[in-house]
């Protein structure tokens, strides 16, 4: 398996995104106080504390540059295109192309994923990090299942639940999760966990699971892979930490292939393990980190980025609206839209103008 190379043209459509964020942020952020018991720290971002000790150990750059290379810190190229396209038809424009796609889980409709926790013969799980916690964070197995308890309170109970809440209606995730042993000791597959993806999925084939059932939308894509991994992490910026990356497979299951990726590092029987697999979710779904792996100043590492309740900034709230229209989750007619040019200024709503100035 191979990591996706980022193009030139996704570079320009996040400059893109990037000039819209101050007014999308501006209007669309859940309110601060509907969630003041939440932590400010992320799960996923490194403490000043962490990263004052990689200064001094000599790995920071090596962290920052390994955070970087999994493109997270640009929408997926496939999920501007949609938007881009979204906003041609409302402006008359046909649009030069079809929309692009990453492949994967849909922002709309069903997604099934497969979830897999991993132990090496070198570093077993905790007694209470078990299957049925990480199924937990799922949910549900099938639509109409009831899921089981999660550690995760709400609106973190599962990724069913916050998923259906945050899309309206529009997303609905179920997954399966199973064990499996790995061949190697956990170093092994450090610097190809790729590997290590491709033994546990062929084991699955091997046991006679069926993949194809976790391609929900049908485009020849597993719409998830979650590979919650034993023995601990070896903190920010590293293989062993939970990450999102999208990932070249030739190889086919039942008609179907792998592309996207999820580590995850916390015990599932955390807390902090459905916030955090809720936020790498949003990854694969297309959305960005909304902070910065090197600006981080200020008193604390969540000093950088929109500075408010995001689950793409520091893994609390809702996800904002800009995310939502970008997801395709904000019917058209519910957005206000804002042309300045030389010509004056016209905003428009469903279509029909409501204001124009000189």
């Amino acid at each position: 398996m191979q990591r996706f190379a980022r193009s030139k043209a996704a570079r320009w459509a996040a400059f893109w995104l990037t000039a819209l964020l101050a007014a999308a942020f501006a209007g669309a952020l859940a309110p601060a106080s509907a969630h003041a018991q939440d932590a400010a720290h992320s799960p996923c971002i490194a403490t000043v504390e962490q990263r004052a000790a990689y200064a001094a150990d000599g790995t920071l750059d090596e962290r920052e540059a390994f955070q970087e290379s999994l493109g997270n810190d640009e929408p997926s190229p496939g999920l501007v295109q949609q938007a881009l396209a979204r906003e041609q038809a409302q402006n008359g424009i046909a649009p030069n192309a079809v929309p692009g796609d990453d492949g994967g889980m849909a922002a709309i409709g069903n997604a099934h994923v497969v979830a897999l926790r991993v132990s090496f013969p070198d570093r077993p799980f905790a007694e209470e990090d078990t299957l049925e916690a990480l199924q937990a964070l799922i949910g549900p197995r099938a639509v109409g299942e009831a899921a089981l308890p999660s550690a995760g309170g709400f609106p973190y109970e599962n990724l069913h639940d916050y998923y259906l809440r945050a899309s309206y209606g529009a997303l609905t995730v179920t997954g399966e999760a199973f064990d499996y042993a790995a061949q190697h000791e956990r170093d092994f597959y450090t610097a190809n966990i790729g590997q290590l993806y491709k033994e546990a999925l062929d084991h699955l084939e091997a046991s006679g699971i069926d993949l194809a059932r976790f391609d929900a939308n049908g485009d020849g894509r597993i719409d998830a892979v979650y590979l919650h991994f034993a023995g601990g992490d070896a903190e920010w910026g590293t293989t062993w930490w939970s990450n999102a990356d999208k990932m070249y497979s030739t190889v086919s299951y039942d008609g179907v292939s792998p592309c996207k990726f999820v580590t995850l590092h916390n015990p599932s029987d955390n807390p902090e393990a459905a916030r955090t697999i809720i936020h790498e979710t949003g990854h694969v779904l297309g959305l960005p980190d909304y902070y910065s792996y090197t600006a981080m100043t200020g008193p604390s590492s969540g000093r950088t980025g929109s500075l408010t309740f995001d689950m793409m900034d520091n893994n609390t709230g809702d996800h904002n609206g800009f995310s939502k229209w970008l997801l395709g989750w904000i019917k058209d007619d519910d957005v206000t839209r804002v042309v300045a040019n030389s010509g004056g200024l016209t905003v428009t709503r469903g279509g029909q103008t409501v204001h124009q100035a000189d």
